[in-house]
């Protein structure tokens, strides 16, 4: 069918898009393509590496590196998500990009978008780990448990598995959901929504010493992300050296390569480095 045929033809190309990788890293047209696919389909953390290496690689990154810095950012073209739905019913991305958007004020929404993913394509790593979390924001205990008792231990890589165990922990039983938020970070250090949950539970456990750590990085993420912003909405350009310094304190060097050269860029060629300390509050 058409259908059918279409969605065979996106794997296709996704197929070329890697193999064109393989061949040749720095193929700038394929990195650009895949990267943006994961991207707008909502698959953001499939998307991390991608999105580096093209910051690292190319002088004219800025949108990627905006991308790269704030994983919650999936390009909005909703409309083309809708039509493409419709267009090509078969293919598992549209609903999937659809359902990330969701997830932030609809979470019913988003569980019917990934439900519908899953019917096409029921392996997908993403669309099987954010289930959970929309499941439970969307109220529905009994489904987030049936989720949770039939989930393949190949999904457990994913993040926001552990993100939505801890949550289903967080009331219950402190312990476990501190087990299951360090898991989630070990995946995905720099969520800043986790950091602080660890932070939280650690100090119910009188760790003190151990929460004020993930209380600072949680800190220095909020930061980080606000300056971001900064550039992804008000085209604020001046931020970019404290950004640089920040993803230095955060360990992420795609991204302190990539704001280091916006700010040599907004600064040209005539003049020197910019040494602005950047503190975050705890």
């Amino acid at each position: 069918s058409r259908t059918t045929t279409a969605a065979n033809d996106r794997l296709r190309g996704e197929e070329l898009m890697l193999s064109a990788l393989e061949h040749d890293p720095a193929n700038r047209r394929a990195l650009g393509s895949y990267s943006r696919l994961l991207t707008m389909s909502g698959q953001r953390w499939k998307s991390t590496p991608w999105l580096a290496q093209y910051v690292v690689r190319f002088d004219d990154s800025r949108q990627q590196l905006i991308w790269l810095s704030d994983a919650s950012v999936v390009i909005t073209d909703w409309d083309l998500l809708k039509t493409a739905r419709q267009s090509f019913p078969n293919d598992p991305l549209p609903p999937l990009g659809l359902a990330f958007d969701a997830l932030l004020d609809r979470p019913k929404d988003a569980v019917r978008e990934l439900q519908a993913c899953l019917r096409i394509s029921p392996g997908m790593i993403e669309a099987n780990a954010l289930l959970g979390r929309a499941l439970l924001d969307s109220g529905d205990e009994d489904a987030y448990q049936s989720w949770d008792r039939g989930l393949s231990a190949e999904f457990e890589i994913h993040p926001e598995v552990w993100r939505a165990r801890g949550m289903w922990w967080r009331d219950r039983d402190p312990g476990k959901a501190l087990r299951c938020y360090l898991e989630c970070c070990r995946r995905a250090p720099d969520d800043a929504e986790t950091n602080l949950q660890i932070s939280l539970l650690l100090n119910q456990e009188g760790e003190m010493e151990a929460a004020a750590v993930f209380r600072t990085r949680f800190g220095l993420i909020v930061a980080y992300l606000d300056l971001v912003r900064a550039v992804r909405e008000g085209n604020d350009l001046s931020v970019a050296s404290s950004a640089a310094k920040l993803a230095d304190q955060l360990q992420r060097p795609a991204e302190s390569i990539g704001w280091r050269r916006v700010a040599a860029q907004q600064r040209g060629p005539a003049s020197g480095p910019d040494d602005t300390d950047v503190v975050a509050e705890d």
